[in-house]
Formats: C-alpha cells, sequence, structure tokens
C-alpha cells in the first residue's frame, strides 16, 4: 500500500484548541504539531483517511480494501515486470460486503482477470469525517499535547479509554 496523493487535513487549530479547553493562544505551535500528529496516527493506525487520500495496492479478486467508508475505484492497471501495460479499469469494481470494501474483477467483458496476472490499483478515499472520528482525533492530539516531553522518568500519560474504544472499532471496522 502506498500513498498517491493526498489533500491537506481540514481539522482547525480553533476548534481543537476548543476542544481542549484552551482559551490563548501562545501554545499555538505546539498545538499544530499535536494536531498534524494526531492525523498521521489516525490514518496509519485505522486506514481511515480523514482527508481526500488516493492509496495504491497490488490489487486481486476479491480483495478487502481497508478503511472507509466512501471509497472510489480511480484506476486498475495489468503489471508485467513492474511496469503498467494494460488499463482494465473497466473490468474492474468496487462493492460493499457485509460491512467491508471488496474490490472485485468482473468475469465477463474486455478484459478477464487471470490470477496468474499481476495488478495495480489506485483507490480514492473522500476523507469523510463523522462526529467520532474528529472527536478521536482531537482527543489524541491532546495526549500529544499534554505528553510533550517524550521519555521521562515519571509513568507515561495512560490513552483514555474513550480515544480506545474508538480507534478499537475503526480498527475492526465496525464504526
Amino acid at each position: 500500500m502506498q500513498i498517491i496523493s493526498q489533500t491537506a487535513h481540514t481539522l482547525q487549530l480553533a476548534e481543537f484548541r476548543d476542544h481542549c479547553r484552551i482559551p490563548w493562544t501562545d501554545d499555538d505551535p505546539a498545538l499544530q504539531r499535536a494536531l498534524d500528529a494526531a492525523v498521521l496516527l489516525w490514518e496509519s493506525t485505522t486506514n481511515w483517511y480523514t482527508r481526500n487520500t488516493v492509496v495504491r495496492f497490488d490489487a486481486f479478486a476479491n480483495m478487502c480494501l481497508p478503511g472507509g467508508p466512501d471509497i472510489e475505484l480511480v484506476e486498475v492497471q495489468r503489471v508485467e515486470d513492474g511496469a503498467d501495460v494494460e488499463d482494465v479499469t473497466a473490468s474492474w469494481f468496487i462493492r460493499k460486503q457485509y460491512g467491508a470494501f471488496k474490490l472485485q474483477a468482473m468475469r465477463s467483458g474486455a478484459h478477464t482477470y487471470n490470477p496468474n496476472s499481476e495488478y495495480r490499483a489506485d483507490v480514492r478515499y473522500l476523507g469523510t469525517l463523522p462526529a467520532s472520528v474528529k472527536f478521536g482525533v482531537y482527543d489524541w492530539a491532546h495526549v500529544l499535547f499534554r505528553d510533550r516531553t517524550g521519555v521521562e522518568h515519571t509513568a507515561a500519560q495512560k490513552m483514555p479509554l474513550s480515544l480506545q474504544s474508538i480507534i478499537t472499532g475503526y480498527q475492526r471496522g465496525v464504526m
């Protein structure tokens, strides 16, 4: 899996500051760094992209695609020796099945799926932000902001149970 393109995240510093109950702007640089890091951590931990993101996969028929909820197929290429040789996008589609998204190859048409061939698919995640995702990212950023000292001799802060439950739900694909 490789990110091909990605827009900037749309989470606002002022809204994050409000989430943390911080009325002053003196800590804005540290808050912004914590917010940016939390977005990256959220996306890499859950595969739920908070912004418009195109991801490239080595593809095969009936492949489950991580993340969600809004996914669209950009392109599928048949690959030989690491190089794209044929655009076969018209012979593939994405289907939601049992709460997951699957990359499916059509059984008939201009190009028939060959399991001995290699395929590469580009998929766009549209970056929807349900309230639970926004809360989870803000909460994670708040943990990062509060615990900026890195390693020290005292015990590290534990991740709040509310944040753990949100992350776990998205990791398992149940949210």
